[in-house]
């Protein structure tokens, strides 16, 4: 499910990014995510399972995205801090798995408010988040990391020297 929509829609998003920077991929791909996990919101209050796919495949838009911000990270990290910058994005994906699945206890409180199950009510706020993620990418991820880079080996390749691999 989720993972053959990261693989589904890792393509599109990075050629978003190629086209209109990493930062608008990010959110894309959040906000597909987010989309994606709204659907399971009623595929499991309803038991669905058209809207359990689908939002399975969307969700995998997150996924996508958040294997893409390790690019993100690197893009303008200079040599010595390229690793840590990594690193840091890679730890806060492992802290996302790990409370991920443990979002039944909040999803339980909010059901007990909204009258939504506990899967479902773990399904909001995972679509909440992710919504929020997508936001916080769009404003925040200034300037765009990738066009930087592109403009600076623009740049280099003009005055005739190669561009390092990043």
């Amino acid at each position: 499910g989720e993972w053959g929509g990261a693989a589904l829609l890792g393509i599109p998003l990075g050629e978003l990014a190629a086209r209109r920077g990493r930062r608008t991929a990010l959110a894309t791909g959040w906000w597909v995510a987010s989309a994606g996990a709204a659907l399971l919101v009623a595929a499991a209050q309803w038991e669905l399972v058209v809207p359990l796919f689908l939002g399975l495949l969307m969700t995998g838009a997150g996924t996508a995205a958040s294997l893409q911000a390790r690019f993100a990270a690197t893009d303008l990290a200079a040599p010595s801090t390229r690793a840590r910058s990594l690193s840091l994005v890679v730890w806060m994906g492992a802290i996302g798995n790990v409370l991920g699945p443990n979002l039944g206890v909040p999803g339980e409180a909010l059901g007990a408010v909204t009258g939504l199950s506990v899967y479902a009510a773990a399904f909001l706020i995972a679509a909440v988040a992710s919504a929020l993620a997508g936001g916080i990418v769009l404003a925040m991820l200034r300037p765009d990391p990738l066009r930087v880079l592109a403009r600076r080996q623009a740049e280099l390749a003009e005055q005739g020297e190669v561009p390092r691999a990043v």
